[in-house]
């Protein structure tokens, strides 16, 4: 019997035991469907590769925002520098008008 049909037979199996027909408690069926989510992911079927784009999307999402965060800092390295010139720029207008009033 092949591993496709011996799926389908679980699940007919946990399908019938939630109309009442055959009994298992939860634990049994919670096993069986991690038993089956397991193989699944073992088998490399589309679960798996969807899992493989999500991690990529978000790896590819974290570096984009790693690298604006940076441009980020960079710019506001910028702004602080630029501020400080105006400062000292300010400052040197201060001191030489006051040496040409008292001169």
């Amino acid at each position: 019997m092949s591993l496709n049909l011996t799926i389908y037979y679980i699940i007919a199996l946990i399908a019938l035991s939630g109309l009442g027909i055959v009994f298992l408690n939860s634990e049994s069926i919670l096993a069986i469907c991690f038993f089956i989510f397991v193989w699944l992911i073992v088998q490399n079927d589309p679960v798996s590769a969807s899992l493989e784009e999500q991690k990529q999307s978000i790896r590819s999402e974290l570096i984009s925002c790693m690298i604006h965060q940076s441009m980020d800092q960079i710019s506001l390295n910028k702004l602080v520098c630029y501020k400080k010139i105006q400062l000292l720029a300010s400052l040197e207008y201060i001191m030489l008008t006051q040496k040409s009033t008292n001169g």
